[in-house]
C-alpha cells in the first residue's frame, strides 16, 4: 500500500521552521488561517507555537527530543476526521544533519463516515465540555470510558438536547499509554 504524502515540514536544530511545502500553506488558506499560508510568515517561527494541546506539546517535545539523540526516524499513527471522510494518517519524524527535524504527513486509509454531530452550534457559554482525544478522535464519555464521536451523540442525547457542549481536546489514557509503550522501546 502506498501512502499519500499530506504534506511536508521542517525545522533547524532549536524547533524553528525553515521550511513547509505548498499542502501546508494550501491546509492553512482552507481552514481560515490566510496568516499562516505564506512561508515567509512562518520561517522563524517555533513548530511548538502551532500546539496549543499542553499534552500534545509535551509528547511533541519527547518524540523531537528522540529523534535528535537517536538519529532514527519515529512514526506516529493517528486520526484526523473530516466531516464526510475518516482518515488514518501518520507522521513521520527524521533528523536532519543540521540538527533539525524532517516532518512528512502521509495518509494511510480513509472511507466515506456519516457527518458527525454539528459541535458549532453551541451556545457560545455553554457549560458543559467534552474531551476529544486529539490523535484518535474519541471522546470522554465518562471519567473511564472513551468512545467515537458517534457514540457520544447517542449517550449524551445530543440529538434531542436543547443546546449541546463545547469540545476541548487533549489525549485520551489508551493514547497516552501506547506512546509511553513506544517511548520505552
Amino acid at each position: 500500500m502506498t501512502a499519500d504524502v499530506l504534506c511536508r515540514y521542517a525545522t533547524d536544530g532549536d524547533g524553528r521552521l525553515v521550511f513547509v511545502d505548498e499542502a501546508w500553506c494550501a491546509f492553512a488558506a482552507a481552514n481560515d488561517a490566510p496568516e499562516y499560508a505564506a512561508p515567509e510568515r512562518l520561517y522563524g517561527r517555533m513548530l511548538l507555537s502551532f500546539i496549543s494541546e499542553p499534552t500534545t506539546k509535551l509528547i511533541y517535545v519527547a518524540l523531537m527530543q528522540r529523534v535528535v539523540e537517536q538519529r532514527q526516524p519515529v512514526s506516529v499513527p493517528f486520526r484526523c476526521d473530516a466531516p464526510a471522510l475518516r482518515r488514518w494518517l501518520e507522521l513521520t519524524m527524521t533528523a536532519r544533519d543540521d540538527g533539525g527535524i524532517d516532518f512528512v504527513s502521509r495518509q494511510l486509509h480513509s472511507e466515506p463516515r456519516d457527518p458527525p454531530f454539528d459541535f458549532r452550534g453551541a451556545p457560545h457559554g455553554a457549560s458543559t465540555l467534552v474531551r476529544m482525544c486529539s490523535w484518535c478522535k474519541n471522546v470522554e464519555l465518562s471519567p473511564d470510558t472513551w468512545g467515537t464521536a458517534e457514540e457520544a451523540v447517542r449517550a449524551f442525547g445530543l440529538f434531542g438536547a436543547a443546546s449541546v457542549p463545547q469540545v476541548t481536546h487533549g489525549i485520551c489514557p489508551p493514547c497516552v499509554a501506547r506512546f509511553e509503550l513506544d517511548l520505552r522501546r
